[in-house]
């Protein structure tokens, strides 16, 4: 590791999950992937691969349905009165690995929604939802499923090649696969095929008619419900066709074009070309028709069959390769070839096509003249963009620009060009060739690069040039290599994201966070942020200028290929998924938390901060007061209130805030209350091994405000030993160990650093408990801190960076409702080959918890602590100087000890999982285990063996896909159960021959802790184990 001066971490990252509430989607001017319009009355709903959308002005205006996982596919609701069904693919609450199918339901229009897992194999997008009478049927891309239940189980009924299409008449069931077109009259118990051909098709029933269209064969037509069959038209373009039925017996097919016939197939009319859209089906009621198109639900003029993303009913999303603003126009470059720009993001200007189709590099405005680099050409319009012209064949392939007052700089393949209008003159400024891939001004230098990384620097606005610094390869994921935002430089290269300051240009530092394969567009500065987008690993920011990014949870596994600061807002393009804006406010509300000695409500002179008040704004958002009081509040709006989480001995005047201006400062005063009340909190530094010895500390803490004469004792089992203390003990008994604390001032704290060992003979997987408990008890306002239990696994092998849940891997439902908090150890341990000077953990809680109930037990080192966002714990050892392990091994561990108290709707058989990222220097995280803890009844254990020799050994323990089961001795056979924690059967294996080892794969099974049961010859023996 090497030594860094440590960057002010801003980010934690601030506020992953309520950015996630403040965005606001836009159509763009091109359009969505819709699935399925259905109108009740006035309200239209529209599925897209964005989400489900709603509309109470039959299509003026839309707004997302939330409560559904973030852009979802919704390929197909049902609605009934004012109940709607939909199925979606979303992860496995327990491994977020795998997939599950979720039946999402809402009694109330999508105002709030239940949902369950189901048994369907998890599809990409399920596109039909259908109840009739009390089956309900769900299609997604290749199976068809069906329950009577209520949804509660379902049955594959697909036909016999698999599912494409189905559509349920009102006189059977029809549904093509490869090969043909398939009819069931049975609700899909059998099936009958009744229309062969070749490849896949589209469907679309009504009455006795059917119409199937194959990717290969022309449109084929029945009148008696599949009975026999006519071949459309030769004349009519199939390639895919999509069937569709409209208003009055129309039947449209269409695929690039879209075809009409009102005469059940016997003739067809071209109605239109799809404006180089592909059209996926048709929509029509009384009021109009609108196609399902590759830029959106589009409505198509009935007369001359052009269609309309802007009208009444429209909504778009789609590709928006590239976005950008500039004053207070957001200009929009879509992957259908046209462009547009709008003030508001939501009325766009006339739809107009990019010069020569191109690929859109940059757009600029100088003066009252567009400037247009797209597909190696640079283009200008002085008519704001109704024509363009070409600029002079003197430049070698374009690629990059930059403006500045009245200057106008262009790179290309030979170098770099200077003019003061866009018609030139054209000067070539630099020397000799440069294949110019960035330019960047600034106000202090202007900089540019080629694509091998050479940089040229500026003093004299682009006159003169100057060799910098060799930076590398340019990056070929990035149309530009080199931007300025936020008073650095940065340079995107094959090898990493690297900055300098605009005064600089020749030292040049890496950034990380992010890696060169996932760039994708530039960066913007909004507010104190900086944001860039990348590739497949959605929205990255940083709030220290640059130096370390994080990724937004709001866009993962997402394409961002632009983003721009609009109007003081940041603008989002996502691939396939729209523009979306932030409406959050990216600089933070300040707040002041002081102690009121007096308890007057005012600060007095001699009234110093309070650190550590939780506060939480409107939105969701946690935030923290530091050391100098100061609160600082993201995500918020005027209007907006912050309320201080209630603590026990303290009481805070206000109890909200309303947040008014970012420029006033609004104090909370805290005063403390004067009670008794001593906390302890036992550590384990190193987990319990068998034959080995474990360093553990008491940390005694006095959160009172009165002088206590405090004892403190530690009590231990047979398994363990007590071999030694730094502080020798003031008395030992039988199984205890004492020392006294006397005159224990308030927030004074007191840490005892002893030693266990672990007896050789206790099994691997054995539990272990052993606790401290401080005095005195009578006069103590809280006792469930008096006391501090581990439960810990002995185990054979450890990872010396950890996460561990100190109540163990079981809680009981009658703990829980006696408030008794969970307590987590984070340990971690400088493995490297130089001192760490800055350890930082990050710890994103789980939803099961109440970030407000965050309790600091304490740390190895000093530490500062802080709560952001929905609940991120953020951990930061400043200039701790950790030696690494070659260099002082015992002194190269620390840790950190908190609690907290899961909320109260958690219930028996919840999982509170957990894991932390622990950062040294500025070196890439190390993940920690998931620490693990089922809401459980506890396991009858009255059964187990007392003797370790008559105990199984399983391992590794904890285990992760496997677990290795041995019965120690002789080699033996017999039968072998296991059950969950609470006590179900979840497997049973008949051995056939005297194996004495079983591997058992734990593919799908819950996390938490399992007994297993080994009978062989009359004899049965136990063990237990762990999994992840």
């Amino acid at each position: 590791m090497h030594k860094i001066t440590p960057a002010f971490w801003l980010l934690a990252i601030l506020f992953p999950f309520t950015l996630s509430a403040q965005w606001t989607f836009h159509t763009g001017v091109s359009g969505s992937a819709p699935y399925q319009v259905q109108d009740v009355g006035n309200v239209r709903w529209l599925c897209t691969n964005s989400g489900l959308f709603r509309s109470n002005d039959g299509g003026k205006q839309y707004q997302q349905i939330n409560g559904l996982p973030n852009l979802s596919d919704v390929g197909a609701i049902f609605l009934r009165g004012d109940s709607i069904v939909l199925a979606l693919s979303d992860a496995d609450p327990v491994n977020p690995n795998l997939k599950r199918t979720y039946l999402y339901w809402s009694l109330n229009q999508g105002a709030s929604w239940q949902s369950r897992i189901t048994n369907i194999v998890p599809e990409t997008v399920f596109k039909g939802v259908r109840y009739i009478g009390d089956t309900l049927f769900i299609g997604g891309v290749g199976r068809l499923w069906r329950s009577v239940d209520a949804g509660l189980t379902f049955q594959e009924m697909s036909p016999p090649q698999g599912l494409y299409r189905y559509v349920l008449g009102d006189k059977a069931l029809f549904a093509s696969s490869f090969g043909g077109l398939y009819r069931s009259t049975d609700r899909g118990d059998t099936w009958d095929l009744v229309c062969p051909m070749n490849g896949y098709g589209n469907i679309a029933v009504s009455g006795d008619t059917v119409f199937t269209a194959s990717n290969v064969d022309s449109i084929q037509i029945s009148l008696d419900l599949g009975q026999t069959w006519q071949t459309a038209p030769p004349n009519l373009a199939v390639g895919l066709s999509v069937l569709s039925i409209g208003q009055n017996g129309r039947f449209y097919a269409t695929s690039k074009q879209i075809y009409y016939s009102d005469d059940l197939g016997q003739s067809w009319q071209k109605m239109s070309d799809g404006n180089q859209s592909t059209i996926f089906g048709i929509y029509e009621t009384a009021d109009g028709t609108w196609a399902y198109a590759g830029s959106g639900l589009v409505r198509v003029d009935p007369v001359n069959g052009n269609l309309f993303i802007d009208q009444e009913g429209s909504l778009g999303t789609f590709n928006q390769p590239f976005i950008k603003s500039l004053g207070d126009r957001l200009f929009s470059f879509t992957s259908d070839n046209i462009w547009g720009y709008s003030t508001d993001a939501v009325h766009w200007s006339q739809q107009r096509p990019i010069p020569n189709n191109g690929l859109v590099y940059d757009v600029q405005e100088k003066g009252d003249t567009l400037l247009l680099l797209s597909s190696l050409k640079f283009y200008f319009s002085v008519d704001d963009g109704s024509t363009w012209g070409l600029m002079p064949d003197s430049f070698s392939n374009p690629t990059t620009m930059a403006v500045e007052d009245d200057v106008l700089l262009v790179g290309d393949q030979k170098g770099i060009w200077r003019a003061s209008s866009v018609l030139g003159p054209w000067t070539k400024v630099n020397n000799g060739s440069f294949l110019t891939d960035g330019l960047a001004i600034t106000p202090d230098k202007w900089f540019a690069v080629s694509q091998s990384g050479n940089l040229l620097v500026s003093d004299d606005k682009g006159w003169t040039w100057t060799a910098g610094a060799q930076l590398g390869l340019a990056s070929l994921q990035i149309f530009r290599s080199l931007y300025y935002a936020g008073g650095q430089v940065f340079y995107f290269g094959t090898g990493s994201l690297m900055r300098t300051s605009s005064s600089d240009g020749f030292i040049w530092e890496n950034c990380s966070g992010i890696l060169p394969a996932n760039f994708y567009s530039g960066i913007t500065e909004v507010g104190s942020l900086l944001f860039l987008g990348s590739r497949q690993l959605g929205l990255f920011a940083s709030a220290d200028f640059g130096l370390t990014w994080n990724s937004f949870k709001q866009f993962e596994q997402d394409y961002v290929p632009a983003v721009t600061n609009w109007q003081g807002r940041l603008a989002v393009s996502v691939y396939e998924e729209g523009i979306w804006v932030m409406e959050n406010n990216l600089a933070p509300y300040s707040l002041r938390a002081f102690y009121d000695e007096n308890q007057n409500a005012q600060r007095d002179p001699n009234e110093g901060p309070f650190t550590g008040l939780i506060v939480q704004a409107k939105g969701g958002a946690y935030a923290t007061s530091d050391s100098s009081g100061l609160i600082r509040v993201f995500g918020a709006a005027p209007s907006d209130t912050v309320m201080a989480k209630p603590s026990k001995n303290i009481m805070v005047t206000p109890g909200q805030l309303l947040l008014s201006s970012l420029a006033d400062t609004q104090e909370f005063a805290v005063y403390k209350l004067q009670v008794h009340d001593v906390r302890v909190t036992l550590v384990n530094l190193e987990p319990l091994v068998p034959g080995r010895t474990t360093d553990c500390v008491l940390v005694c803490e006095n959160v009172g405000a009165e002088t206590e004469d405090a004892q403190v004792i530690l009590h231990l089992r047979s398994e363990l030993s007590f071999v030694s203390a730094l502080q020798p003990p003031d008395a030992f008994g039988t199984d205890s160990v004492l020392w006294n604390l006397p005159n224990f001032k308030p927030e004074e704290i007191r840490v005892f650093h002893f030693t266990l060992r672990t007896d050789p003979t206790v099994p691997l997987g054995t539990s272990v408990s052993f606790s401290g408990e401080i005095y005195p008890l009578d006069t103590d306002v809280d006792l469930k801190d008096n006391n501090s239990t581990l439960r810990l696994v002995v185990v054979g092998s450890f990872d010396p960076n950890d996460k561990t849940a100190r109540n163990g891997a079981l809680i009981t439902p009658q703990e829980l409702a006696d408030g008794l908090p969970m307590e987590y150890i984070i340990r971690f341990q400088n493995t490297g080959t130089y001192p760490a000077y800055v350890v930082r953990i990050l710890d994103t809680l789980s939803s099961h918890f109440d970030p407000g109930s965050f309790v600091f037990q304490g740390s190895s080192h000093p530490c500062r602590w802080a709560l952001k966002g929905d609940g991120i714990l953020e951990f930061v050892f400043e200039n701790i100087e950790l030696p690494d392990s070659t260099a002082d091994e015992p002194g190269s561990h620390g840790f950190v000890a908190f609690s907290i108290s899961p909320k109260a709707s958690v219930v028996l058989n919840d999982t509170l999982a957990n894991t932390a990222f622990i950062y040294f220097d500025y070196n890439a995280p190390v993940q920690t285990n998931t620490a693990t803890t089922v809401v459980s009844e506890p396991v009858r254990t009255t059964a187990l063996p007392v003797d370790p020799a008559k105990s199984l050994l399983c391992f590794p323990n904890p285990a992760g896909h496997e677990v290795h089961v041995q019965w120690l001795g002789a080699a033996a056979g017999g039968r072998v159960w296991v059950w969950d924690a609470s006590g179900r059967l979840v497997s049973q294996v008949k051995l056939a021959d005297l194996v004495g080892e079983l591997s058992i794969s734990l593919a799908g099974w819950s996390s938490g802790w399992y007994r297993v049961a080994w009978q062989h010859e009359g004899e049965i023996r136990w063990g237990t184990f762990l999994k992840n």
